[in-house]
């Protein structure tokens, strides 16, 4: 499936809101449990800051935003499995 990309003006307040440090610190404020029980899927946050759709499927997360009639006003992001390892390389 191919990316859709819409282009919206930045001035819209819903979409600042998505993107906003305030929606920053509330998903960095996840605990252990949230974190682990959306691990592995692409998740979707609406501007009220709840989860209103996750899928392991970026697709089928589409799908299921597109029947909830959200698909453009969410932000979408994926969350990494709580076994993952993130490596960074050594820096000289």
């Amino acid at each position: 499936m191919k990316p859709r990309a819409t282009r919206f003006k930045l001035d819209d307040p819903e979409l600042l809101t998505l993107v906003s440090p305030e929606m920053d610190r509330w998903l960095n404020s996840w605990s252990a449990e949230e974190q682990a029980r959306y691990g592995g899927q692409y998740v979707a946050v609406g501007k009220e800051k709840r989860v209103v759709a996750a899928d392991k499927s970026a697709a089928r997360l589409r799908r299921k935003l597109d029947k909830l009639g959200m698909a453009t006003k969410v932000r979408i992001f994926y969350m990494e499995p709580p076994d993952a390892y993130i490596i960074y390389p050594l820096q000289s």
